[in-house]
């Protein structure tokens, strides 16, 4: 899983989107190599995807993949979830596993125990592993829900992935924690270099107490390319590939307003009321209560304005979402996108 520093982004094999925007560091975006590993094993996703691409710029991160690769994942997995129970069984008994497994690992950092390089790994692939499984039960959540018939095997899928949807929101502040805490007792000055680290050069720091090298350009901007292999691309050069990334999406949907607009409908019953377009948290403060939120995507610090909002529209997401899995009566379009 070491990745390889490259000066030139990897040549274009296919066309991918933004799928959506988080705040996950280098660290736990490294970590997901695992996580494409258990998406794309013969049992589970049989191969669907062939690019995966992170982005990592001041405090935010950005994910590209191919629509239509996605869509065939989401098939491939539900499809299997429902021809086979023993590969649904084994995808959530591989979920709950590394969920508590993790939940363990997050007590150890409460209480501050000695970390070693065993445990950054132990901290990384489990959660690669369960992101994985995660995701696998989520999306084909999104697939038995467009067959009645298979209504048991949903509701045994929602309350899965919600049993454990905290694991996955608190995994970064649980990293942030364990960064102070090592950055203490190695003298390192500021704890936030230490999640500028992948996975394989945590570990390495944690027995050699050496950076890499060029460690400033990536707080500028690094791309993670996880497929094919895992290559890494910081500075100017991440930086200009999302700039040209974002405007060909700009460019894209902008041709497409006047298109008909499809989404998955996750509450029954219609809404009307004002529109507030949310591009980044810090809009949260000025939503207004009653107003439908429009976003790329919720995050769990949207919580509370969640709340206050009369509908949700999102780019992304599915039935098992943090807009619907949080349990909120509200109207809802998840997966919101044009055709």
């Amino acid at each position: 899983m070491e990745f390889v520093e490259v000066d030139m982004p990897p040549e274009k094999q296919i066309e991918v989107v933004k799928f959506w925007d988080r705040e996950y560091s280098i660290f736990t975006l490294s970590a997901l190599v695992k996580m494409l590993e258990v998406m794309n094993c013969k049992d589970f996703g049989d191969n669907s995807f062939s690019s995966f691409v992170f982005f990592c710029h001041s405090g935010t991160s950005q994910h590209f993949r191919s629509l239509t690769e996605s869509k065939i994942f989401e098939t491939v997995v539900g499809e299997k979830f429902i021809a086979d129970q023993l590969i649904g069984d084994e995808i959530l008994q591989l979920h709950a596993t590394n969920a508590e497994h993790l939940i363990g690992l997050f007590e150890q950092i409460e209480k501050g125990v000695p970390f070693d390089s065993d445990f950054i790994a132990d901290f990384g692939l489990s959660f690669g592993v369960f992101a994985g499984a995660n995701t696998c039960i989520q999306r084909s959540a999104d697939y038995v829900a467009q067959h009645p018939q298979h209504g048991l095997l949903l509701n045994r899928l929602i309350k899965q992935r919600t049993k454990y949807e905290h694991v996955m929101s608190f995994y970064d502040s649980y990293l942030e924690k364990l960064c102070i805490k090592i950055a203490k007792k190695k003298g390192v000055g500021t704890p936030h270099l230490l999640k500028l680290l992948t996975l394989r050069e945590f570990i390495d720091f944690m027995r050699t107490d050496k950076f890499p090298t060029r460690m400033e350009k990536r707080e500028e901007c690094c791309a993670l390319f996880i497929l094919p292999t895992p290559k890494l691309l910081v500075g100017e050069q991440a930086r200009m590939l999302l700039k040209e990334m974002l405007l060909i999406e700009e460019k894209k949907n902008a041709t497409l307003l006047n298109e008909e607009i499809k989404g998955m409908g996750i509450y029954p019953g219609k809404v009307r009321g004002v529109v507030q377009v949310i591009t980044d948290v810090k809009d949260l403060m000025d939503f207004k209560e009653g107003n439908i939120l429009v976003a790329s995507t919720t995050l769990p610090q949207y919580n509370t304005t969640l709340t206050k909002a009369m509908g949700i529209i999102t780019d992304e997401g599915g039935i098992l979402t943090h807009g619907n899995a949080r349990e909120k009566i509200l109207q809802g379009n998840m997966g919101f996108k044009f055709f």
